[in-house]
């Protein structure tokens, strides 16, 4: 059986991400971040997208997020691959960081820590099919630390261990997709912040079927 193991510059960075976090978990809806960091002011924005544009009884779990990054990631992504449509590629890799960003958030951990800020000088080099499966590795170990948490079991009822493993996993799936995007000649800041703007426009709690408001 896979146990998780996370090494000593994974824990020092997991830590990082929650001291971070820390510093502007305060903020309510009115305060203005437009000074924030681009991918830190996202993670705020996008919550508060969440908090007013999905339903009052929309299921915004940590499983929920989890889950969305394993639908995108086995189903809409292999299906875009398999299409050989870019601009679907695209789209999917987007959204599996959305929902990973969003799974920051649950976990009070800085995104923009844990993705390393997509700095260049981070980007990990991988051969063949390693990419692909180093995606999937960090989505599975997310889904381990995500699914024993809901049970109770394996340690994972302490919330310290949880986060500890649980943004471990994050920072792999970040550092996959940098390279996936990497390999597609993308910048994966630009393509978080374009497919999320897309994203931020709909508004469920109007349109439960599309999230699409008609133009008047």
């Amino acid at each position: 059986m896979a146990t998780i193991k996370i090494n000593a510059s994974e824990t020092e960075l997991v830590s990082k991400a929650l001291m971070e976090f820390a510093l502007y978990a305060h903020v309510d809806s009115s305060f203005d971040v437009s000074s924030f960091p681009p991918l830190r002011r996202l993670q705020i924005e996008h919550h508060r997208w969440q908090s007013e544009k999905l339903s009052l009884n929309a299921d915004r779990s940590l499983a929920v997020m989890n889950l969305g990054i394993v639908e995108e990631a086995c189903w809409e992504l292999p299906v875009a691959v398999e299409e050989d449509s870019r601009d679907e590629i695209f789209d999917t890799l987007g959204d599996i960081l959305i929902y990973t960003m969003a799974c920051c958030t649950d976990l009070r951990l800085d995104f923009m820590t844990l993705a390393r800020d997509f700095d260049a000088g981070e980007l990990q080099m991988v051969q063949g099919l390693e990419g692909w499966m180093n995606l999937y590795k960090g989505i599975g170990m997310l889904a381990h630390v995500v699914g024993k948490n809901r049970q109770r079991t394996r340690g994972y009822d302490d919330l310290e261990k949880c986060r500890m493993h649980g943004g471990a996993a994050i920072a792999r799936i970040c550092s996959a997709v940098h390279w996936l995007c990497f390999s597609n000649d993308w910048e994966p800041s630009v393509l978080l912040q374009e497919v999320a703007s897309k994203v931020m426009q709909r508004d469920w709690t109007k349109n439960s079927t599309s999230g699409e408001v008609a133009q008047a």
